[in-house]
């Protein structure tokens, strides 16, 4: 995927966000991101996954929620693009993702591996966060 021809097609409010973030991103860890397009009501991670991969929310709405031990789900907020999810796991070292990510709208992704995320922000502490980029994170 070439993630910055892809942003060239964004709202220009989120395009100059991302672009803000992927710019700061190393070529050869950008080239293994990928554009992943979610149908409203599919979810892209269940709360309890492997934590693989840090989103970034490019186009559309998702829904965040939360479950306990008796099956409740709880609602823990709404985004709309620009923002970012996983990051925080993935710089805690969390095995997994705290929370489930649903599609509210037909939404795209960029996903970005844990082992280039950790690799990265470890190579430019200064630049590494997408929050540092404009971007709310997760």
């Amino acid at each position: 995927m070439n993630v910055l021809t892809y942003l060239d097609s964004l709202d220009s409010d989120v395009r100059k966000k991302i672009i803000k973030w992927a710019s700061r991103v190393p070529a050869n860890r950008l080239s293994h991101c990928r554009q992943i397009r979610l149908n409203s009501g599919q979810t892209l991670v269940h709360m309890l996954d492997r934590v693989d991969n840090v989103y970034i929310l490019c186009r559309g709405t998702v829904r965040t929620t939360s479950h306990n031990s008796a099956g409740s789900t709880y609602v823990i907020d709404e985004y709309r693009a620009p923002v970012a999810f996983g990051e925080m796991e993935v710089i805690s070292e969390s095995p997994f993702y705290l929370g489930s990510l649903t599609a509210t709208s037909g939404c795209e992704f960029i996903s970005v591996p844990r082992e280039d995320y950790l690799q990265w922000i470890r190579s430019d502490l200064r630049h590494f966060s997408p929050a540092h980029a404009g971007l709310s994170r997760i």
